[in-house]
């Protein structure tokens, strides 16, 4: 959990700093464990995670997220 928190911290300090893995969809990879942190960047400069996910178990599952915004 403290590997996850350390990315959010990541994350919002340099929300463009990460690579888009889909149309307006960010990626943070976890150092110690295979997790990836899924988020976007609204309009108004607050972050949106989409997804906590494990890489190596379903990776699509979370486009399905997006849909229902």
């Amino acid at each position: 959990m403290a590997e996850v928190e350390r990315g959010i911290e990541s994350i919002l300090a340099f929300p463009r700093a990460f690579p888009e893995v889909d149309q307006d969809v960010r990626r943070y990879l976890t150092h110690r464990f295979p997790f990836a942190i899924l988020y976007t960047t609204e309009t108004d400069g607050s972050l949106f995670i989409v997804a906590v996910m494990h890489l190596k178990r379903r990776p699509a599952y979370w486009h399905a997220r997006l849909a229902d915004r």
